[in-house]
């Protein structure tokens, strides 16, 4: 059994499952009709048939989670830590507010964020962290519409959902990786993908952001390792938002646009940079710097720059050495 649909089952002891539409097999057989509770017994039965569609299809939770859970969630984040400096204007917050009240939440979708957010909520967090990013930098950019907004948004709420077929010790040990468990890790952008491309609201634009969201533009991402010319725009908007969750999310002994800059600059050639300069402008707001400008100390911010320096003389060096083939002395 994966680990999905043991987060399924043990989810259903908490909270009531019913089936929101009638379960058959692939011969056409109906097993249960609409409205059926799930329990484990009769889990385990449906799991010997060959079912169409996929068993967590037709499931709901009681408490599933809705767009209203969403919007309080993105309201929850606006008001703490270093989010709170993403939406200043009213106006602006406004709008992705009723943007995220908008997302065309299905069933399916909803139970999968569901089963994320009641059996890991680290992982449900952070896509709330990566959706607003997601919609703040698309909010930010020249024409902004609606539409792309919402795009955004969905990217960022989606790109994890491979991890909910992931062993959860994987994600949560502190020790090094194996090859395999890489290999693990490295599948769930494709996993996210599969899912999401039997989804015309969401394919093909959403799921092939999620599929590249761990690309980069020199190519050093994955899991296809393609560069710049084709990744897709969205796959390089949902990027940058996942790095500036990650990095917003974090206490800085250091003003937040000056710590976001040094980690752009070390990771030159990565990320867009129209979109890394509306993060490190975001991050530069005075509002910003202040909150953190006590705990700067000159000393320390010439030690960045100089792992900065480092940092790019060795991508530099990288590049440079592609083109003197086998020579010993490179």
């Amino acid at each position: 059994m994966s680990f999905y649909l043991q987060n399924i089952l043990s989810l259903s002891e908490k909270q009531k499952i019913v089936t929101h539409c009638p379960i058959t097999t692939t011969k056409g057989i109906k097993l249960v009709d609409t409205g059926v509770t799930i329990s484990s017994a009769l889990y385990d039965k449906l799991m010997q048939h060959h079912l169409l569609p996929e068993l967590d299809e037709c499931l709901q939770l009681e408490q599933s989670v809705t767009t209203s859970d969403l919007v309080n969630g993105i309201k929850a984040l606006l008001e703490v830590g270093n989010f709170k400096y993403l939406l200043p204007a009213t106006e602006a917050r406004q709008r992705v507010l009723d943007i995220f009240l908008k997302l065309p939440l299905n069933p399916v979708i909803a139970f999968k964020l569901t089963v994320a957010r009641e059996q890991m909520p680290t992982v449900f967090q952070h896509s709330l962290e990566v959706a607003l990013c997601a919609a703040v930098l698309a909010l930010l950019r020249p024409a902004a519409t609606d539409k792309k907004i919402c795009e955004a948004a969905a990217a960022g709420l989606l790109h994890d959902i491979g991890l909910l077929h992931l062993e959860p010790g994987i994600l949560q040990t502190t020790t090094p990786l194996s090859e395999l468990q890489h290999q693990h890790i490295y599948s769930h952008p494709v996993l996210g993908h599969v899912m999401l491309s039997r989804f015309a609201e969401w394919h093909p634009l959403v799921s092939t952001a999620v599929l590249e969201h761990h690309e980069r533009l020199d190519a050093s991402g994955y899991p296809k390792g393609i560069d710049h010319s084709r990744i897709s725009e969205l796959g390089q908007l949902l990027a940058v938002a996942e790095l500036a969750a990650t990095l917003f999310a974090r206490k800085h002994v250091i003003p937040l646009g000056d710590y976001i800059h040094v980690i752009l600059r070390m990771n030159h050639g990565k990320f867009n940079p129209e979109l890394s300069d509306i993060l490190i402008r975001i991050a530069m707001q005075p509002a910003a710097q202040e909150a953190h400008s006590g705990n700067s100390n000159h000393s320390f911010s010439e030690i960045l720059d100089n792992l900065v320096f480092l940092s790019m003389a060795i991508q530099n060096w990288f590049s440079l050495s592609q083109h003197f083939g086998e020579l010993p002395v490179v």
